[in-house]
């Protein structure tokens, strides 16, 4: 792990891309007060700091501090360069945040077979993007 290292992608420009994760209350929701209220427990500083104890790797937010993981985790600087850079853009397509918990699913089962499985990372990278376009082309008929 001492020699885990990683860069920011280099799209043009010297910038790259923040993920966006969804979170929300359907409009026909029964209970909305108590559901607002639990995604502002959620996403509070002091639960976003339990995550990063618990989980052990940090939520993503931008006002956590993670220098400790940082220390124990030189790699992951880059990472936290690239989110507080001001040339990162935030990008998720109109609609994603109906079908996040999918396409992490796609993502994940394609990343896993290229690490853990036979697959080589050229043929994992096109079943993804395949997998993504018939995800978009399915949910666009809807």
């Amino acid at each position: 792990m001492a020699e885990l290292g990683a860069a920011a992608l280099p799209f043009p420009g010297n910038r790259t891309f923040a993920l966006s994760v969804f979170l929300g209350i359907g409009k026909t929701a029964e209970h909305k007060d108590a559901a607002a209220r639990a995604l502002l427990a959620a996403t509070s500083q002091r639960w976003q700091s339990e995550v990063l104890k618990i989980q052990g790797s940090p939520p993503g937010l931008r006002n956590i501090d993670y220098s400790n993981f940082v220390a124990a985790n030189p790699w992951f600087k880059a990472f936290s360069d690239a989110a507080n850079a001001p040339q990162t853009i935030s990008f998720a397509p109109d609609g994603a945040e109906t079908f996040g918990p999918e396409v992490i699913k796609i993502v994940g089962t394609r990343f896993d077979q290229m690490l853990f499985g036979d697959s080589e990372p050229e043929v994992a990278a096109q079943a993804m993007q395949k997998d993504l376009e018939s995800l978009i082309a399915a949910r666009k008929q809807k």
